[in-house]
């Protein structure tokens, strides 16, 4: 009983201060008017802008000409990576591979680039009308299925190589 005085007495006098003249919690007036939802826009109409095509083109183009430039310097990597699989690793013909997978990891960034600017027009709101994705995703497509095939090839090529010497 004696722990409870404090207690008691303590919520007796939490009533007993000066009035506050803090404002309202009720709605304001304006808070209580329903506000009216934007409409949700629909699924664009229409057709492709007219320069789409062209620059989807350009960039399947310019892929594919990075892609022939890979292709042969793989089939160089690919020599060069069979000669050092016979050599210790660390040796001369192991080096010479080594520096052809680099040079082949770099031939890939050209195919990489147009995938990079073929995503941005992907998320252009300017190509968002159902013809615009079409052509955009078929562009795309053709460009990522080359990029794969590279990072499939570089990644044979790469496993082909005995294990680098270990440091020590």
């Amino acid at each position: 009983m004696r722990g409870a005085f404090p207690l008691v007495l303590a919520g007796l006098l939490a009533g007993c201060g000066p009035a506050v003249t803090a404002p309202s919690l009720e709605l304001r007036p304006a808070e209580a008017e329903a506000v009216p939802l934007p409409v949700a826009a629909g699924e664009p109409d229409g057709t492709a802008p007219e320069g789409l095509a062209p620059l989807l083109a350009g960039h399947v183009r310019a892929a594919e000409a990075g892609d022939r430039r890979f292709a042969a310097l793989a089939a160089d990597t690919a020599r060069l990576v069979d000669e050092a699989r016979a050599a210790p690793a660390g040796s001369e013909p192991w080096t010479a591979a080594q520096v052809a997978l680099s040079a082949l990891d770099v031939a890939r960034r050209p195919v990489a680039a147009e995938a990079d600017a073929l995503d941005a027009v992907r998320h252009d709101p300017a190509n968002a009308a159902p013809a615009a994705r079409q052509l955009v995703e078929a562009a795309a497509g053709r460009v990522e299925a080359l990029a794969g095939a590279e990072a499939d090839t570089f990644a044979r090529l790469s496993a082909r190589l005995p294990a680098p010497p270990a440091a020590g």
